[in-house]
Protein backbone atom coordinates (compact mmCIF):
# COMPACT_ATOMS: atom_id res chain seq x y z
CA UNK A 1 0.00 0.00 0.00
CA UNK A 2 1.11 3.53 -0.72
CA UNK A 3 0.25 6.76 1.09
CA UNK A 4 -0.68 9.49 -1.38
CA UNK A 5 -2.07 12.96 -0.70
CA UNK A 6 -2.50 13.84 2.98
CA UNK A 7 -4.10 16.62 5.01
CA UNK A 8 -4.22 17.17 8.77
CA UNK A 9 -7.11 14.68 9.05
CA UNK A 10 -7.07 12.45 5.93
CA UNK A 11 -4.69 10.29 3.93
CA UNK A 12 -5.09 8.76 0.49
CA UNK A 13 -4.10 5.06 0.53
CA UNK A 14 -3.61 3.16 -2.74
CA UNK A 15 -2.21 -0.18 -3.79
CA UNK A 16 -3.04 -3.58 -5.22
CA UNK A 17 -3.73 -5.07 -1.77
CA UNK A 18 -6.79 -2.84 -1.31
CA UNK A 19 -10.04 -4.26 -2.66
CA UNK A 20 -13.56 -2.82 -2.76
CA UNK A 21 -15.54 -3.76 0.35
CA UNK A 22 -12.51 -4.47 2.57
CA UNK A 23 -12.66 -3.53 6.24
CA UNK A 24 -10.09 -0.79 6.91
CA UNK A 25 -8.96 0.40 10.34
CA UNK A 26 -9.28 4.18 10.33
CA UNK A 27 -8.63 4.92 13.98
CA UNK A 28 -6.48 2.97 16.39
CA UNK A 29 -5.50 2.84 19.99
CA UNK A 30 -2.93 5.48 20.94
CA UNK A 31 -0.45 2.83 22.12
CA UNK A 32 -0.92 0.59 19.05
CA UNK A 33 2.48 0.28 17.38
CA UNK A 34 2.82 0.78 13.60
CA UNK A 35 2.43 -2.42 11.55
CA UNK A 36 0.58 -4.22 14.37
CA UNK A 37 -1.80 -6.82 12.94
CA UNK A 38 -5.38 -6.40 14.16
CA UNK A 39 -8.58 -8.43 13.79
CA UNK A 40 -12.11 -7.08 13.50
CA UNK A 41 -14.29 -7.97 16.49
CA UNK A 42 -18.07 -8.29 16.37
Amino acid sequence: MTVGATTDSTAEITGGALKEGMTVVTEGNYALADSTRVTAAP
